[in-house]
């Protein structure tokens, strides 16, 4: 009997993988396109632990079913390898990070090859390779040109511990998130990146937006291309609205205006997409000039600048249009247009995309309606909407929001020493309530105002708080404390003065670093008024807690009284902007990101500054701009980058005036390289651009994004701005870089925690009685799950479970274990069972006559067509362990025949292919198309419905009511039959058997029932 070998059954395909290039992937096809991604791994020295595998062998089950279902596949891998933990590695060992980041990749790489999985590794790139970063100083370069960057003294959140600057983002409770320190204050100049500016459309674009349609002149819904533009959106999910408007053979606009107001403003929202088409694009253009809406998108089909001579429309021109409110109306514009339009002037086209800066696209020679013109529009819609719509974990998407932190409200001028401070409040309608107000200890006003008698206390209290960080300051810091100034600001609403304090919980670095203090509906203000002795008044009544922040009616606030919340606060503004005391304001939490770190191992910046010229880009025919080899690369005490010490890579030309100038010695953060590295997957070769828009507009969006929830915030997030930068300067096609988004659980292995808490290795632990006892002392510790760690010594490496069980084994037993996105046990004891199913699959089929016709139960067909339902579909939502519980059911089943159906063992070792690929091909080509060189592009099984619905029923089998027996009968079979069938089962017989039978009992499809007594 053949035995399952699989060190020589891997390797042997491994091999064959490899030399054959199975799974290279070509930038055009026939085929439709699949991009399935894996999140950028860094290539540590440990190696893979048995956690890592789980998300690169979900994306590679995918991977390989798509394959099978026609599709191109692009599935990648590469390493993100520069950053702090290499250059702390190298600092603690002496090996130079460039040596460490070669042998940990070839590690790694030999790692995931020996798994199995099918990458397409001539398209492998590494972001420390200046072939790959010269394009990331590229997009550097072009984000600069663009008024992204700005350079700014201030202080910076470091870490003494990696001596590096750490963003806001990198830091947790106080402490840097790499190493565990706890974070200091230190004045230091940066680059910094606007995200800020996109921070809307960050927000906007996590939902799913609907689209209205506006038709044009002697039009209605179901004119033109209008009725395909909605059954494509709808069939893809987008809710799409297309008013009739009024009276189109003579339209008014006030008439059309009063229509599109009662039925479509209110289903606006900020991201939503407007498609005009002819005197549509007239209308919206006048509709937006006059109200103050925004929308995310507007596309002006066959856009009319005027009446284009037709004098039933003319009413619609009869005003200037504002075009810089029109502009500022929409996030974007688009026009499509025709060359050769009988009514639009090219001219008129001209004006209209240079007054709303749009995107231009030219229809060719195709008249003004252009009804066969929607195929461009669709694909078009495809890419900039539909695959733009995140399919992505709520959860991940509330992170994001939550990051953000939008909040809306009003700026409000207060005036202190005759100077004007704004503030920015949520609660305008409160600002009868506020009592006093607050300014950062580091606010520029706080000399101006403080008096002779407080100057002292306010002195030992900015001395007091200055090293503390803004997490201190702000969310760990339970008691708040302040000082007066001796200043007082005059509340706008009232003329009241009000008294004004400096206090650690308000940052100069957040808002204007300035606060009114509203103590009888604030818990924090609260909390401080009441320390301090502060007056407190109640404006809001009705609420069961003072503090609640909704509900109530409004009271001692004048021309609010009686007034709800809700309406209040709309009043407020009003009136603050009336009286130029005020406006509305969006405002977000959001900070602009920390961009430069003071270390050695990271891409250059390619900027230059010069005495005279001042800061001045690298040329781009210059790039790359090369990090040198040096063996002195330890950080300074100063906070000054290693780079600065290399006098002869500092000291260059100025490519402006040719004069002595000094490169940027700052590196880019570790998230540099990762915020763009899918688009060089598309086109890696390319040494022209950093991806051809032809590859780019083939491959993009990604369409399967997997990897850990750790990066759940600031990875998407630094990601998602560049794709929409470079989508703004139309480098991409789409708006988002990743279309589906998932998060696997983390694996987790035993460890012990001792009574103070502490963590234990697992060697300094036996086990006595089914307790624990550390060794040697004998103090009893509890086992626990943990995180796996080279100090815990719990860590599993999967080159000794490939040894031992093979890579199918490890694969199938990590997608076995539980739910995908669940964190799940570790335990090798358990892998011995995946083990044992895949020798009785070997076994079988290489043991096994394979019949090309044979008779087969009807139950057994039905088993192979549900199997192959049930995996394809489970394959497709992520819930690999069901998917193989059905091919363990179909194994059990059929593994008890002494032969093979060629059609059904076939369906079935196609459906285990993308899990076990090395015992799959090894059967496939050995025992059912021997002619095959591999079983990558055969066909994914297909199953038909018909055969998924039992002819068969279970009944029942009691006898004096208790269970005994059940049988499966045809549904067609009668009474009669039925329960003679049921007397004869072995376990009925002993229970009737010498009884009388008092009362059959037949319920259809259920139940069959003796009631028996002895004779």
């Amino acid at each position: 009997m053949s035995q399952y070998n699989h060190l020589d059954i891997e390797k042997k395909w491994q091999k064959n993988w490899a030399q054959n290039k199975t799974f290279k992937t070509r930038n055009s096809s026939s085929k439709p396109k699949y991009y399935a991604l894996d999140m950028f791994p860094f290539p540590s020295g440990a190696g893979l632990h048995v956690g890592h595998p789980l998300g690169y062998t979900a994306t590679d089950i995918i991977s390989r079913k798509k394959r099978m279902e026609g599709c191109n596949v692009l599935h990648p891998m590469g390493w993100d390898a520069f950053g702090l933990p290499t250059e702390n590695y190298a600092i603690k060992t002496g090996i130079h990070p460039r040596q460490a980041t070669d042998e940990n990749k070839a590690n790694f790489k030999r790692q995931l090859q020996a798994l199995g999985f099918s990458y397409d590794w001539d398209r492998e790139i590494d972001s420390t390779d200046s072939d790959y970063y010269r394009w990331t100083q590229w997009i550097f370069l072009q984000l600069y040109k663009k008024g992204l960057l700005y350079e700014e003294a201030k202080p910076m959140n470091w870490c003494p511990s990696c001596k590096v600057v750490c963003a806001n983002e990198e830091v947790e409770s106080g402490m840097h998130e790499r190493c565990g320190s706890p974070v200091e204050r230190k004045n230091l100049r940066q680059w910094m990146f606007r995200i800020t500016d996109y921070a809307e459309r960050l927000l906007n674009d996590l939902e799913t937006p609907n689209v209205v349609l506006i038709h044009g002149w002697e039009a209605k819904p179901d004119s033109n291309w209008f009725p395909e533009i909605k059954e494509y959106l709808e069939k893809n999910n987008i809710e799409t609205l297309i008013p009739e408007l009024p009276n189109t053979m003579n339209p008014q606009y006030p008439e059309w205006k009063a229509y599109f107001e009662e039925h479509v403003t209110s289903k606006l929202q900020p991201n939503s997409i407007i498609i005009t088409h002819s005197l549509g694009a007239g209308f919206i253009n006048r509709y937006l000039s006059e109200e103050n809406l925004k929308v995310g998108e507007v596309i002006l089909v066959a856009p009319t600048k005027d009446n284009c001579g037709v004098s039933e429309t003319k009413n619609f021109f009869e005003v200037e249009f504002d075009y810089d409110q029109i502009k500022n109306s929409a996030d974007q514009f688009y026009i499509y247009a025709s060359m050769n339009d009988p009514y639009i002037p090219q001219k008129d086209i001209d004006f209209l995309a240079k007054k709303l800066e749009a995107k231009v696209f030219d229809l060719g020679d195709r008249g003004h309606l252009m009804d066969d013109h929607f195929p461009e529009l669709i694909d078009f819609l495809k890419k900039n909407l539909i695959d733009s719509c995140l399919d992505w974990p709520e959860k991940i998407k509330a992170m994001q929001r939550n990051w953000i932190g939008k909040s809306i409200g009003a700026e409000v001028d207060f005036e202190i020493a005759g100077e004007k401070v704004t503030v920015f409040t949520t609660r305008p309608d409160t600002l009868f309530g506020a009592t006093y107000m607050v300014l950062s200890p580091e606010h520029p006003l706080v000399e101006k105002i403080v008096t002779d008698e407080q100057r002292e206390a306010v002195e030992n209290y900015k001395k007091e708080i200055g090293a503390k960080s803004e997490l201190e300051r702000t969310e760990l810091n339970k008691d708040k404390t302040g000082v007066f100034t001796g200043g007082y600001a005059i509340n706008p609403v009232n003329n009241e003065k009000i008294p004004v304090w400096i206090a650690d919980y308000v940052l100069m670095s957040y808002g204007t670093g300035a606060i009114m203090a509203v103590p009888a509906h604030d818990e924090r203000d609260m909390e401080f008024a009441e320390k301090y002795n502060i007056p407190i008044i109640e404006v809001v009544d009705g609420l069961e807690n003072p503090t609640d922040k909704v509900g109530g009616r409004l009271k001692n606030s004048a021309f609010l009284d009686g007034l709800p919340v809700e309406k209040a606060i709309p009043k407020m503004i009003k009136w603050l902007e009336e009286k130029k005391l005020g406006r509305k304001k969006v405002n977000y939490k959001l900070r602009d990101w920390i961009f430069t770190r003071q270390r050695y191992w990271g891409e250059p910046i390619p900027l230059v500054h010069c005495d005279k010229c001042g800061v001045i880009p690298v040329p781009e025919n210059e790039l790359p701009l090369t990090l040198p080899k040096t063996a002195k690369y330890k950080p300074s005490e100063t906070g000054e980058s290693p780079l600065a010490k290399i006098k002869e890579w500092v000291n260059t030309t100025c490519p402006a005036c040719h004069g002595k100038a000094k490169r940027e010695t700052s590196t880019m953060p570790n998230w540099a390289g990762s915020s763009w590295y899918w688009l060089r997957f598309m086109d890696p070769h390319n040494e022209q651009e950093f991806c051809s828009k032809k590859s780019e507009n083939y491959w993009g969006p990604v369409d399967l994004y997997v990897g850990g929830a750790e990066h759940a915030v600031l990875h998407l997030l630094y990601a998602r701005f560049w794709h929409k930068a470079l989508y703004d300067m139309g480098l991409v096609s789409t708006k988002e870089p990743f279309k589906k988004l998932v998060n696997q659980g983390m694996i987790v292995s035993f460890a012990y925690e001792n009574k103070n808490g502490g963590l234990v290795p697992v060697d300094e632990v036996e086990e006595k009685n089914d307790k624990f006892y550390i060794i040697g002392t004998g103090e009893e510790v509890k086992k626990i799950t943990a995180k796996m760690s080279k100090s815990l010594k719990n860590v599993v490496n999967p080159d000794d479970i490939i040894e031992r069980y093979g890579a199918d084994t490890l694969r199938m037993y990590e997608m076995f274990m539980g739910p995908f996105e669940q964190s799940k046990v570790w335990d090798t004891g358990a892998v011995s069972g995946i083990r044992k199913f895949l020798d009785k699959v070997y076994r079988y089929f290489m043991n096994n006559e394979i019949i090309d016709e044979c008779p087969i139960d009807k139950s057994l067909v039905r088993l192979t067509h549900q199997t192959v339902k049930i995996v394809g579909d489970h394959i497709d939502d992520f819930k690999f362990n069901t998917a193989i519980s059905q091919m363990m059911v179909w194994m059990n089943t059929f593994g008890k025949l002494d032969h093979v159906s060629k059609i059904a063992g076939g369906r079935f070792i196609r459906c285990l292919a993308p899990f076990a690929p090395h015992l799959a091909e090894e059967i496939w080509t050995t025992r059912f198309k021997t002619e095959a060189k591999t079983i990558t592009f055969e066909k994914w099984p297909t199953y038909k419905e018909e055969y998924l619905v039992s002819d068969m029923v279970t009944y029942a089998i009691q006898v004096n009511g208790k269970l005994r027996a059940s049988i499966e009968v045809e549904k067609s079979a009668d009474k009669d039959l039925v329960i003679s069938k049921a007397k004869s089962l072995p376990n009925i017989k002993k229970w009737i058997d010498g009884k009388t039978i008092v009362k059959e009992i037949f319920v259809p499809g259920k139940i069959v029932g003796f009631v028996v007594k002895p004779s």
